[in-house]
């Protein structure tokens, strides 16, 4: 059992150092996806504190509001380099990544 469960850590720490080598996004539409995968986690965290009874289900609506905003932001923002506006695509990922921040300082 105890051999077994320090397994299990290694691979933790495994997976753990691999994601922390990971190259950040470079190009606007790695960094797009990145967000995308940023506002999945958020929503995944909201449903995940909701269910343990961690956050209010009236709280967890306000945030997943919030999140809807990020996510068209990010939508907006591939729809934006698909027609060839970057400018306007690094806008909208800037306003996802901004809203996402104020939504990781409120569930702190």
């Amino acid at each position: 059992m105890l051999a077994l469960r320090n397994c299990f850590f290694l691979a933790i720490l495994v997976l753990v150092s691999a994601c922390q080598s990971l190259a950040t996004p470079q190009t606007l539409e790695q960094r797009i996806a990145y967000v995308q995968g940023q506002v999945g986690g958020a929503y995944q965290t909201v449903a995940d504190m909701t269910n343990r009874g961690q956050l209010e289900k009236s709280k967890a609506r306000e945030l997943i509001e919030e999140i809807d905003k990020a996510d068209n932001a990010v939508k907006t923002a591939r729809l934006a380099v698909k027609q060839g506006l970057f400018k306007d695509a690094e806008s909208s990922l800037k306003a996802a990544t901004d809203l996402l921040i104020v939504l990781e300082k409120s569930l702190q």
